[in-house]
């Protein structure tokens, strides 16, 4: 049975707070002295101007879970320090919420009390810089650092030595080299052009090897057994939901994720895609290099960003950067010179995945939001639209391999076919978990 790594603790405590600073907005408004309310909304305006994640959470539109579960769900210290900043926080919000509602208990209201609940209302605000310290700004930090990352990076480095942490045949030999092999010719199969760019191509391949590593280690960590994790799923499908779902447990990141959001192949295209971080730089030249387990790290977890870093930097000569240099090789004081002093990069109008150059009818356009219309588009733009959405589709092909082989002996055989539900004797390079 699969054993869930729970954050149950970590969001009820998040969204404790979130309903107790709120309580706390709903008590000002009904203070009787101006002043006092006008004092402490000033306070939490504060508030909230100096701890950025907490206004996120506070006038988010979904609850806080999704994305403090996506960040914290494979670190058990992580998730045990932060379960205590949240309470230290709400116990601040709490307090300040329990003197107020004092305050307005009194029988007699004075000038006194009224300057002693000023000095309340100074002393709690600078409480709450302590709290700031610890809490807020950290998980800044961390949202900052991981806001274009998958699961995947969050993991703790200490994996890598796990024995989890390994693509394996039925023997439990490490096949991670037989794997790799196969991967990169199924590219090659995909994209027949790629091989002139051997950089962008083993970006690509260490992409798909990394994400089976993790998912692998993710799949036995929640119980599955060794044979378990030698099989693949059909990536793209939407998962089969029973009549009355209205949640699921995606197989691939296992987030408690909405029926109703994930129905149509798009979303679930989307949300697969994100989750493997598939959109990669394209850049030959990118010299973006990270220690492990980020090997890939110019990678986005939607197309709308892939597009705004790919499309800007050939439309406009913005060039996505990376450490000293830009990813077209030039130095950064090169890249930030005058705009007329940096030419732009023009987008070719061949793929560089198949050597094909796309047409408009055989190519799903893609808009990076939804306030990025079709219709808007100048000619560079309407360029770099269709080739990216091209590309996109290559991408897309690409990046769930981690998700769709099996590794068993007779599935990295050469001499077998290689792509998922191609086979569909037993053993076939395609199955399901």
């Amino acid at each position: 049975m699969e054993r869930a790594i729970s954050t149950t603790p970590i969001l009820d405590q998040a969204l404790t707070c979130v309903q107790s600073y709120k309580a706390l907005a709903a008590t000002v408004q009904e203070l009787a002295s101006p002043e006092l309310q006008r004092s402490i909304e000033e306070g939490l305006a504060q508030f909230l101007t100096h701890m950025p994640e907490f206004n996120i959470l506070v006038n988010a539109v979904e609850p806080p879970h999704t994305s403090w579960d996506y960040l914290l769900r494979n670190d058990a210290s992580q998730r045990g320090e932060m379960t205590m900043l949240l309470m230290e926080l709400q116990c601040e919000i709490d307090q300040m919420a329990f003197a107020i509602r004092q305050a307005m208990q009194q029988q007699h209201p004075e000038a006194e009390p009224l300057s002693n609940n000023s000095r309340l209302v100074d002393a709690w605000t600078e409480n709450l810089r302590s709290v700031e310290d610890h809490t807020v700004w950290r998980l800044a930090f961390w949202r900052r650092d991981h806001a274009v990352h998958t699961t995947y990076p969050t993991t703790n480095p200490l994996v890598n030595q796990s024995f989890y942490f390994a693509i394996r045949n039925e023997l439990g030999l490490d096949v991670s080299t037989q794997f790799r092999e196969c991967i990169r010719r199924a590219i090659t199969q995909e994209c027949p052009t790629i091989t002139a760019r051997p950089a962008l191509h083993r970006r690509l391949v260490d992409l798909v090897v990394q994400r089976r590593r993790f998912w692998n280690f993710q799949r036995r960590i929640r119980g599955l057994s060794k044979d378990a994790v030698l099989w693949g799923r059909d990536a793209l499908a939407p998962p089969h939901f029973a009549p009355g779902d209205e949640r699921f447990t995606c197989p691939f990141c296992f987030f408690d994720l909405p029926v109703a959001a994930y129905r149509t192949p798009r979303a679930w295209t989307d949300h697969v895609m994100s989750d493997l971080e598939g959109y990669v730089c394209l850049y030959e030249t990118c010299s973006s290099t990270r220690s492990w387990p980020e090997t890939c790290p110019h990678a986005c977890t939607s197309f709308g960003a892939w597009f705004t870093a790919m499309a800007g930097s050939f439309a406009e000569g913005v060039e996505w950067c990376s450490h000293a240099f830009a990813c077209d090789g030039r130095r950064l004081e090169e890249v930030h010179r005058p705009r007329c002093a940096a030419p732009a990069v023009r987008l070719d109008s061949v793929c560089p995945l198949c050597g094909r150059e796309p047409a408009v009818e055989e190519t799903e356009l893609r808009m990076a939001d939804a306030a990025d219309p079709l219709q808007d588009d100048d000619q560079n733009r309407a360029k770099a639209r269709l080739l990216l959405s091209h590309i996109a589709g290559h991408l897309e092909v690409i990046t769930p391999m981690a998700f769709t082989w099996n590794t068993d002996r007779n599935a990295l055989d050469p001499d077998r076919r290689l792509f998922w539900g191609d086979i569909g004797s037993p053993g076939g390079a395609g199955g399901s978990a």
